[in-house]
């Protein structure tokens, strides 16, 4: 009869096998994303749109289709609420909807408007003040000084708006009798408006691989100094293709401050596992926690499942058996794992923040 150790061994035996495909995927997307996309400063007054559907921009003749994520930034460029665009498209005002947006971008973000592209989806709908940032050489270098360190690919890819990466440590710890674990790190980065830059620290539970992911490390924010707006008044079309030359610039500061960083990561993992020590065995209050999400902006049904989950009687497989914080942050985790692309990783953050209340959760810049 297997150990509850020996099952820990096997599990991690599989994800580092399967974790370098997924790693390596998730780097092959990136590149192939960084190499796609163009970026564009607008002047808002040449900006029209379909007549067909009025949130489909139109920049110097080409159409752009819009993700859930920037259809909300260029409403918020106008200053036209969400909820009153989704009622004018609901009884087909588009004609309303369309003279809405004409009017007010030029007003409200006169200075230029940043068209963050990839194909002929406009990913990101930015302010002229956004601080582009290329990550492709930030992923390589954590990559190289990851698997310098003795660490294994776990995971990587992209999502509607952000990108991340991670990297475990093949070290077992039973953080509590018979709830082992492994720690790592994970980078991640929005180029579209969702979050800083950030390298932070994660934990994987090994009999479920639920994870969590928190303790940030490093940020680089997305602010930078505003765009000379006189520049697209000195154009024909009022468009100006942004090279990467500053991007470049930017990116190479941020390396240097990231290699910094990893070099301290195994003192920060040692502190995180006390942390974790000294928080699993807490126990909770139930409805107090659920209150506490909700009033964080989990959305209600999730904060039902929570509810539903933590009380089932589940198997150790899926969760720690004993009642208490580390359950909570597991049942959390454990919905990550059955969630997709920006939702997961929001869950994976406040499973984290449950158990660092310290963390940080992730803002958009």
């Amino acid at each position: 009869m297997q150990t509850g150790q020996s099952i820990a061994l096997s599990k991690l035996e599989q994800i580092v096998q399967d974790g370098r495909v997924r790693a390596m995927g998730g780097l092959q997307k990136l590149s192939e994303e960084y190499g796609l996309r163009k970026d564009y400063m607008v002047k808002p007054s040449v900006i029209d749109f379909a007549d067909s559907d009025a949130l489909t921009p139109v920049v110097d003749g080409n159409p752009y289709s819009l993700t859930q994520h920037s259809r909300s930034q260029l409403l918020k460029r106008a200053s036209v609420p969400v909820a009153y665009a989704d009622t004018l498209e609901k009884h087909s005002r588009q004609d309303l909807l369309r003279f809405n947006l004409l009017s007010m971008l030029p007003t409200v973000s006169r200075e230029g408007i940043l068209f963050r592209t990839v194909r002929d989806t406009a990913k990101g709908i930015l302010s002229s003040s956004y601080k582009r940032m290329d990550a492709s050489p930030l992923f390589e270098e954590y990559a190289q000084m990851s698997l310098q360190m003795g660490m294994v690919p776990y995971r990587g890819d992209i999502t509607e708006t952000r990108a991340y990466l991670s990297f475990i440590r093949p070290e077992v710890i039973e953080l509590m009798p018979g709830e082992y674990v492994v720690m790592g790190t994970e980078q991640r980065t929005s180029d579209y408006g969702r979050g800083a830059y950030g390298y932070c620290l994660s934990v994987l539970r090994l009999l479920c691989q639920n994870g969590m992911v928190g303790m940030d490390m490093l940020r680089a924010v997305h602010l930078g100094s505003r765009f000379d707006g006189a520049r697209l008044n000195g154009t024909d079309s009022g468009v100006i293709q942004l090279s990467n030359e500053t991007m470049d610039l930017d990116a190479r500061t941020v390396r240097s401050a990231l290699r910094d960083t990893i070099r301290g990561t195994n003192d920060q993992m040692k502190a995180l596992e006390t942390t974790l020590r000294e928080k699993a065995g807490e126990s909770v209050n139930l409805a107090a926690a659920l209150d506490k999400l909700k009033k964080g902006g989990m959305k209600k049904e999730t904060v039902e499942k929570v509810k539903t989950m933590y009380e089932a009687d589940l198997p150790v497989e899926a969760l720690p058996e004993a009642p208490g914080v580390w359950r909570l942050a597991n049942v959390i985790s454990l919905l990550a794992n059955k969630a997709e692309g920006d939702e997961a990783l929001d869950l994976q953050d406040t499973a984290m923040a449950l158990m660092v209340p310290s963390q940080r959760k992730s803002q958009a810049a």
